[in-house]
């Protein structure tokens, strides 16, 4: 397993996560 890889995977879970979160502020500011 490389823990490079590992992290970066992680990272970008992270960032769909957020993106995911702030998209559904949105909705929730126009509903």
């Amino acid at each position: 397993m490389d823990i490079v890889a590992l992290s970066i995977i992680m990272s970008q879970s992270r960032a769909k996560e957020s993106v995911g979160i702030a998209l559904m502020k949105k909705v929730m500011d126009i509903g």
